[in-house]
């Protein structure tokens, strides 16, 4: 099973049926997009079918630049990252979660930096992912 709920190649996501699949928690999906909007103009969010392990996912750009990724779960979704070492550094003099601390601190090493994710099941964690994208972006 993929990833993302929404596993089938050939059936595009489509606001109806992201809906039915993420249920009450289409309310923190948007909250994450409205913030993205208002707070960097111009975001661009593209649906994308990486392979069957992760199936669909969406990726949020702004000018070039990836902000984030957004995976579709039944009932929650999870928002990953990619921190550099200048946003790690600020992560950890951040007021974050100890968890997510954790999970970036053990977070293996890559060139383009550090990956975390983070589940979304309540408004707590959107708040978490608004502190990361503050962090990402300022660094």
């Amino acid at each position: 099973m993929a990833l993302s709920v929404l596993d089938e190649k050939s059936k595009r996501p489509e606001e109806g049926g992201l809906a039915e699949v993420l249920g009450k928690s289409m309310g923190l999906w948007d909250a994450i997009h409205i913030y993205l909007a208002e707070s960097y103009p111009g975001v661009e969010n593209e649906w994308q079918f990486t392979s069957p392990k992760y199936g669909w996912i969406q990726r949020t750009r702004h000018k070039k630049r990836t902000i984030l990724y957004m995976t579709p779960g039944r009932g929650s979704f999870v928002v990953s990252f990619c921190l550099g070492g200048k946003a790690v550094a600020a992560a950890e003099q951040s007021v974050l979660p100890e968890d997510i601390l954790n999970e970036i601190r053990n977070a293996r090493q890559y060139a383009e930096g550090r990956g975390v994710r983070v589940q979304v099941k309540r408004r707590a964690d959107v708040d978490t992912v608004k502190k990361l994208v503050e962090i990402k972006m300022a660094n």
